[in-house]
């Protein structure tokens, strides 16, 4: 376990072993040797007082625009009209849905729009000026629409603004889109 991890790290060469991160973590301090316990200040204590009980949280509802089949055991099947509650957005696109008591799972995010018209939680991150991000692509893409650009594989895309669909606009040499 945690000793023969311990033995291996010390075992390595002498860059890795004496750097100030591993000795700093192996060297005693005075808690190790006399550890103290909580105080009754430091832990928290729960009440029965259904006061203060949090309100319940509201998901945003939204509306599934066509039918999707689930492919892997994450994901959830969703069925044209269908409403469902979003639990988590997910910048790649893919977000977990609430639907009834045995379902919840993986939807695309392309496939959901808001119940009750425009909602902010779908608008995406815009970056400012000199607030881009820098990504490298892992695969290539070759653009379908207008608004899209082509890439290759391993290049360096400035990144402006993300949408939580999973749709991102950048700039690769002259391209935007």
């Amino acid at each position: 376990g945690i000793n023969e991890y311990c033995q291996t790290l010390i075992r390595l060469p002498s860059k890795i072993s004496d750097d100030p991160y591993v000795t700093n973590f192996f060297e005693i301090t005075p808690e190790d040797i006399n550890p103290t316990l909580k105080k009754d200040k430091d832990v928290k204590k729960f009440s029965d007082s259904a006061n203060e009980i949090s309100d319940p949280i509201l998901l945003e509802q939204f509306v599934a625009i066509a039918d999707y089949k689930k492919q892997k055991t994450a994901e959830c099947s969703l069925t044209s009209g269908q409403i469902v509650e979003v639990i988590d957005k997910n910048e790649n696109g893919w977000w977990f849905v609430h639907m009834d008591d045995l379902n919840e799972g993986w939807v695309p995010a392309t496939y959901l729009e808001p119940v009750y018209g425009r909602n902010d939680a779908v608008s995406p991150i815009i970056f400012g000026p000199g607030e881009e991000e820098m990504f490298i692509t892992t695969s290539i893409y070759k653009a379908k629409n207008d608004d899209e650009i082509s890439f290759e594989r391993g290049v360096l895309i400035e990144v402006f603004q993300k949408g939580l669909d999973g749709w991102w606009k950048g700039r690769y040499k002259d391209d935007a889109g």
